[in-house]
């Protein structure tokens, strides 16, 4: 008995076409206008993207070069080689997040006791990406620059006050140095850049017709 009446209920749901809309292409349709308004279409959040960097190196010294080779060994960096204008360009129009330029001459300035900054540019509206970028590149440059700048600090110390020491000792009393402190001395220089206004979608709006189309589809019932 209860299967029949089941039966009969059903066939009569299936010949309501108002009550197949309701029960089936409403929900779908929602679903879809939901994720279309607030995302999560097409976006994938499995693997994470390896940032873009333009760089310039235009000193053929032995750090820059080993700067540039532990950068481009790092999955989270996809290091692209360019020139100045075209990579200022590329970063105003909002196509790539930095842009790191290493000076003629970094080598002999830093042979000299002179310690010329790297630039990093980057794209400002991007805060997310460019202090990640900010992070990992402050590790690399103090990597190769931090160690070499206090070994030459503390070597001219020894040589002043210590003369008398042995370079066998001075070198036991930097290694020393070395591992007890924190080597914090960068050189990495930072500059935003504001990209140009261009049109596109604006998000609001379109959240704000998906909204105003749910409601409609809501009060029609």
């Amino acid at each position: 008995m209860i299967l029949l009446i089941f039966k009969k209920d059903l066939k009569l749901f299936f010949s309501n076409k108002k009550a197949m809309v309701l029960a089936f292409f409403i929900p779908i349709l929602l679903i879809s206008l939901f994720a279309f308004a607030f995302g999560g279409i097409g976006t994938s959040t499995s693997e994470v993207q390896a940032i873009d960097l333009l760089y310039v190196n235009n000193d053929s010294g032995e750090i820059s070069n080993n700067i540039i080779s532990k950068i481009d060994s790092l999955s989270e960096i996809n290091l692209i080689e360019s020139n100045v204008e075209e990579a200022e360009n590329l970063l105003r129009k909002g196509k790539k997040i930095g842009f790191l330029l290493i000076k003629n001459g970094f080598q002999k300035d830093f042979d000299n006791e002179i310690y010329s900054p790297i630039m990093l540019k980057y794209d400002a509206s991007k805060q997310l990406e460019s202090n990640i970028l900010q992070s990992i590149l402050n590790g690399v440059i103090m990597e190769n620059t931090s160690k070499l700048i206090q070994n030459r600090k503390i070597n001219q110390f020894l040589n002043n006050e210590f003369s008398s020491l042995g370079d066998n000792e001075k070198s036991n009393i930097i290694a020393k140095i070395n591992n007890s402190s924190n080597n914090n001395i960068s050189v990495l220089k930072t500059v935003s850049i504001i990209k140009e206004t261009e049109k596109k979608e604006n998000p609001g709006l379109i959240q704000a017709v998906a909204g105003t189309a749910i409601m409609m589809l809501l009060f029609s019932i």
